[in-house]
């Protein structure tokens, strides 16, 4: 599969261990920012194990509820 977006990702926990093995791309949105900022912290690639790194280029990251997401923001 190509693209998943982790509404409500929180800290990355799900991405970093799940969905960034499954999806050519994950974004993560989460409405708390530092829930945001520990997901970067965690999914950096510079500080996982070699056999859970990942291109960078692969997540973006989106502090917003879901109900003010736009979709474009996405693309």
């Amino acid at each position: 599969m190509n693209c998943y977006v982790d509404c409500g990702a929180g800290i990355g926990r799900i991405t970093q261990d799940l969905l960034i093995k499954l999806f050519q791309r994950v974004d993560l949105v989460e409405p708390n920012g530092d829930f945001l900022n520990k997901a970067k912290e965690n999914l950096d690639p510079s500080k996982l194990p070699a056999e859970k790194r990942y291109s960078p280029s692969r997540t973006d990251y989106f502090c917003s509820a879901l109900k003010t997401l736009q979709n474009r923001e996405l693309l």
